[in-house]
């Protein structure tokens, strides 16, 4: 099985609950109630498709709001008072975020 995290960022998540949860990456003194697995089948936990790695998630998230966005011909009189507003949340991801909101 290979396991592959996606998320907007690197987060406690993608580096701690995850790889424990799984059994790849376990610390019994910080998470010892956390569930995990214990089946036979071997695990690949790969190297997340946050926005220092790949393109994929900034793509599929500006794509989207971008094709929202041209819903509303905002030079269009009759569209006055239209506004496009992008908002995000994400410690850590100001860098990322700004990039985003710059590209929408």
């Amino acid at each position: 099985m290979v396991a592959i995290p996606v998320f907007i960022s690197i987060s406690s998540h993608s580096e701690r609950d995850i790889p424990n949860c799984l059994n790849t990456r376990f610390h019994p003194a910080r998470d010892d109630e956390m569930r995990r697995y214990l089946g036979r089948l071997p695990i690949t936990y790969t190297v997340g498709m946050d926005h220092g790695r790949s393109d994929v998630l900034t793509n599929l998230v500006t794509d989207n709001a971008v094709e929202l966005c041209s819903k509303y011909n905002l030079d269009d009189p009759e569209n006055d008072g239209v506004a496009v507003i992008t908002v995000s949340h994400g410690d850590g991801c100001e860098h990322f975020w700004g990039h985003m909101h710059a590209r929408i």
